[in-house]
């Protein structure tokens, strides 16, 4: 069997798909060919194919609508640009305002683009804890530092949206506004308290062992491993051939 094996949350239900080292790296290539297309055809293939992965690994819908909704925004304000450049196939004008066929063309292909990334960079991420993720990555030569700096990032991103949060109640209940004047503080006093979180955390991570040489579990390949990443990487490849056929 080939497919993400399960991966069950506390509550007891399933909460994801773990990605297996083969199915890691064949998804990788296939963002990277993916963001090179350069016609919409191929591109409308590619985030075809992207959608029946995430459906396949058993992740909510939901989950990737909420990855969606954040940068959907400057998707909206390109769509608002694009389909108005400059071109040779006049679609529609009014006055000096013309919607061009190679605008139009501009826009699908970002959006797909766009709506292919997040949906593989989805699945990547909400397969399996990021510390596994990154001890994959580990293994595969990525510097340690560089990895460990992208997992704290992550993991305080949490911590500082938590504080803004609570600064900003403390502000409400003393009748105070956000605003210029007072964003600015909030701002500074928000940085000092980044500053002196991370000065306990390197002091814990030191005490824990932090710079140590890192043993991780061997990382095996088992032949589902391969067999995924032969199937995504001539995906890939085919993929790019398509793309140089229709150029």
């Amino acid at each position: 069997d080939h497919r993400w094996s399960d991966r069950v949350s506390a509550a007891g239900k399933t909460a994801a798909a773990a990605v297996r080292p083969g199915q890691f790296l064949g998804l990788l290539t296939l963002m990277g060919v993916g963001a090179s297309l350069g016609h919409w055809q191929g591109i409308a293939l590619w985030l075809g194919v992207s959608l029946s992965l995430y459906g396949r690994s058993g992740l909510p819908w939901t989950a990737l609508w909420l990855r969606w909704r954040y940068p959907l925004g400057l998707l909206l304000v390109l769509g608002l640009l694009l389909p108005f450049q400059p071109g040779e196939t006049i679609l529609w004008q009014w006055g000096s305002l013309r919607l061009t066929g190679e605008g139009v063309l501009s826009l699908v292909r970002v959006g797909g683009r766009f709506g292919g990334l997040v949906t593989l960079g989805g699945l990547l991420l909400g397969s399996q804890p990021l510390g596994q993720t990154l001890a994959m990555l580990r293994h595969w030569g990525i510097p340690a530092l560089l990895l460990d700096l992208l997992g704290l990032a992550y993991r305080y991103v949490f911590v500082l949206h938590v504080d803004w949060q609570q600064m900003q109640r403390a502000l409400w209940l003393r009748g105070g506004k956000l605003d210029i004047p007072t964003l600015i503080p909030l701002l500074g006093s928000l940085v000092v308290r980044s500053v002196e979180r991370s000065e306990r955390v390197y002091q814990g991570m030191r005490l824990r062992g932090y710079g140590q040489p890192w043993v991780g579990d061997p990382q095996i390949w088992q032949r589902q491993d391969w067999l995924w990443l032969g199937g995504l990487g001539g995906l890939s490849v085919g993929l790019g051939i398509l793309d140089s056929f229709l150029g």
